[in-house]
């Protein structure tokens, strides 16, 4: 996950704390800061990057988690292990699975506002020392934080149809992010295994929406394209044409090598 991505998860939450905690009308305004508050906040650990808070209140007690978002090989481990086989041999997956083991890797840290105590996670055992409650709270204020949204994966799909058309981008802006992803399709750069190991999950989905835009322009990769292929070889070879594939610019990936 990048920097700024952060930022702008734990700002996004915490402009919703502070407009939850504004009083009603007519009511007296609290003091949300005070120095007690600031140095309780400052003898908490400093998030590293790809972290970020989620506050939780239930009832009187406030809690504040420290948590980070798994990478793509994480993620897809836990949904391979989700997946479970009734007695009639049906498939179906196991939500609760998936929920206990992402929040068993993803929370870093737990702090309790009214004490400032600091409960770490090692080896994924905190689940054991939280209430379900808390645990409920969280996974529905995290979930959504690590998910791409449709809006967001309609906007990345748009983006980089328009940025491989060479269309006007005005109104339409092109993340940086389709712009390396279909770099590295290209070749002109790369990853080694250890950064793409380290690939977040949200942002592996997000370049994953870049390629399925990228072969839908490029007509690679995709199933029906490659019936369509096999549809015009059978007819080509009867008729003596050309096969279609030789008439794509050379380098592009459905041309037979070396020809």
């Amino acid at each position: 996950m990048k920097p700024e991505e952060v930022i702008r998860r734990t700002r996004s939450l915490l402009e919703q704390e502070k407009k939850a905690s504004q009083p009603e009308p007519g009511q007296p305004a609290e003091k949300i800061h005070t120095v007690d508050d600031k140095t309780l906040f400052a003898s908490w650990p400093e998030c590293e990057e790809g972290e970020f808070l989620i506050p939780i209140d239930l009832e009187d007690e406030r809690i504040i988690f420290c948590v980070r978002e798994l990478t793509w090989r994480e993620a897809l481990d836990i949904d391979a292990l989700s997946f479970r086989t009734n007695d009639y041999d049906t498939a179906y997956f196991a939500e609760e699975h998936e929920r206990r083991e992402t929040l068993k890797r993803a929370i870093v840290w737990v702090a309790e506002k009214k004490t400032g105590q600091i409960l770490k996670n090692h080896r994924g055992q905190i689940l054991t020392k939280l209430e379900h409650s808390f645990l409920e709270s969280l996974w529905l204020k995290y979930k959504p934080l690590v998910t791409v949204s449709l809006n967001e994966a309609t906007f990345l799909y748009e983006a980089t149809k328009r940025y491989l058309n060479q269309e006007a981008q005005e109104g339409h802006p092109v993340p940086s992010l389709v712009v390396e992803t279909c770099a590295m399709c290209d070749g002109f750069c790369s990853m080694s295994l250890e950064e793409y190991r380290k690939v977040s999950d949200s942002d592996y989905q997000r370049m994953e929406i870049v390629k399925m835009a990228r072969a839908e322009i490029l007509g690679i990769t995709t199933a029906p394209m490659i019936s369509q292929m096999r549809e015009h070889a059978e007819q080509s070879a009867q008729n003596n044409q050309p096969h279609p594939a030789m008439l794509l610019p050379t380098g592009h990936p459905n041309r037979p090598i070396g020809r």
